[in-house]
C-alpha cells in the first residue's frame, strides 16, 4: 500500500511530492490517517511551520480536530498524529473534495517499489508533474 503527499505553497505552487510504501494493508479511513501521519513527518523533516493538511475523509478530519471519536485503532493513530503535529507551529486540518486531492492519491498508487520512500523537492519526474498540475487544487484563502 502506498501513501502520497503533495506540498504546495499558499498560491498552489508545487514545493514537494512524496510517496511511502508499506507492507501493511488498511481500510480507506486508516490509509488516510497514515497518509496524514506521513505528511506530518515530511513537514517536520523539512521544517515547515504553517501547515494545512487537506483530507478527503470527514471522519479522520473530525477526529484530528477533536470533534469526534471512533474505534480504538483510528483514534490512537490520530492522537499520535496530533502529538507529532504539535511541534509544527500552526496546523489546520481541512476537508476537501476528492477531486482536489487526486494527485496525492495518484502518488499513493505510483510504483516506487525499488524504494520504501521517495521525496522530490521542487522537481518530481515529468510524468508526475503533468498529473500533479492537472489536479483540481484550489488554495484555501484562510
Amino acid at each position: 500500500m502506498g501513501l502520497g503527499v503533495i506540498v504546495r505553497t499558499r498560491a498552489g505552487d508545487l514545493r514537494l511530492a512524496g510517496v511511502k510504501r508499506s507492507l501493511r494493508q488498511w481500510d480507506s479511513e486508516m490509509a488516510e490517517a497514515m497518509a496524514v501521519d506521513f505528511a506530518v513527518e515530511v513537514a517536520r523533516r523539512f521544517h515547515f511551520s504553517d501547515v494545512e493538511i487537506q483530507l478527503d475523509f470527514h471522519t479522520v478530519k473530525r477526529i484530528l480536530k477533536g470533534e469526534s471519536s471512533t474505534h480504538l485503532d483510528l483514534g490512537r493513530v490520530c492522537n499520535e498524529i496530533k502529538e507529532k503535529a504539535a511541534g509544527l507551529g500552526h496546523i489546520r486540518w481541512e476537508h476537501v473534495e476528492r477531486k482536489w486531492n487526486e494527485s496525492a492519491h495518484f502518488l499513493a498508487h505510483w510504483d516506487c517499489c525499488w524504494e520504501r520512500e521517495m521525496i522530490w523537492v521542487d522537481s518530481p519526474p515529468d510524468s508526475l508533474v503533468t498529473l500533479i498540475l492537472k489536479d483540481n487544487y484550489v488554495p484555501n484563502p484562510n
